[in-house]
């Protein structure tokens, strides 16, 4: 993993083409960006999130959660990112 990238892994059971969307929150639940939405087939996933946001600045130090929905799954996962 390079510096300054939070990493995500996901995985779409075989068979299966969903409609994935993976979208990272501040803590007041702002939408900060957007990092996946797209449909797609089954296999195995990985994303990073360079700590910018949708206009391409570089997010505060913080907590962050990024939020992934792919059909009726839905998952959250806390980013803490330091610097």
């Amino acid at each position: 993993q390079r510096v300054g990238l939070v990493a995500l892994d996901y995985a779409v059971p075989s068979g299966r083409e969903v409609d994935v969307r993976i979208r990272v929150f501040d803590s007041e639940g702002r939408l900060v960006r957007t990092l996946v939405q797209e449909r797609v087939g089954s296999g195995e996933y990985h994303v990073e999130w360079d700590r910018l946001n949708e206009r391409g600045q570089r997010v505060s130090p913080g907590v962050y959660v990024a939020l992934m929905e792919a059909g009726e799954f839905r998952a959250t996962r806390r980013l803490v990112v330091t610097r």
